[in-house]
């Protein structure tokens, strides 16, 4: 099976950023989105083989059923993790509301010598902004965004280990693949540009 190779580098300053030169024979350059289109696409051009890798010795845990576990339910957790970013943001939504009431009250007209203040277009907006925040401290966003990260956090470190022991069940080893060294790869690039 061919290994990819791990000692990739981005190019000096003065060329783009976004090329990735891998050292090959051919010198042959790759972008970070080819070179992650091509890490998700490899299992399906090298022909994955059977699940039960082990001579069936774990029985039901090693078979394709129980392989296809652990992506459904990252993809589960991938939506959850966009539902809790929902939620977050409807929090943050509350919280802002407040300042911007408080801005809009100190833009009103102040009171006249007899005590009254006159009437302002400022008035619509700030009873709309205050519905607005009646509604959502209706939805209680900090408990169920909390409630939800701590789920996503709990469930991402048992699936991480699972993911581990699914590949270990099934082929009776650990090893880096060719789409985990690309994606390892990716994962570096970005972080050493932070």
């Amino acid at each position: 099976m061919m290994r990819f190779v791990a000692a990739c580098a981005p190019h000096s300053a003065g060329k783009n950023a976004d090329v990735l030169q891998v050292p090959t024979s051919s010198g042959v350059e790759f972008t970070k989105w080819e070179l992650a289109a091509a890490s998700f696409a490899t299992p399906l051009f090298l022909g994955v083989g059977e699940a039960a890798a082990i001579d069936g010795q774990y029985g039901l845990l090693e078979g394709k059923s129980f392989a296809l576990i652990h992506p459904i339910v990252m993809a589960g957790l991938f939506a959850s993790t966009l539902y809790a970013g929902y939620l977050g943001l409807q929090w943050r939504r509350l919280r802002e509301v407040g300042n911007e009431i408080k801005a809009k009250k100190a833009e009103l007209p102040k009171a006249g010598e007899d005590g009254e203040r006159p009437s302002s277009p400022l008035d619509g907006e700030i009873q709309a902004l205050e519905d607005e925040r009646k509604s959502l401290a209706k939805g209680n966003y900090r408990d169920r965004h909390n409630n939800w990260g701590s789920l996503l956090l709990g469930m991402g470190v048992l699936l991480a280990v699972e993911g581990g022991l699914n590949t270990y069940l099934r082929l009776g080893k650990l090893f880096p693949g060719v789409s985990r060294e690309a994606l390892g790869l990716l994962i570096r690039d970005g972080a050493s540009r932070m």
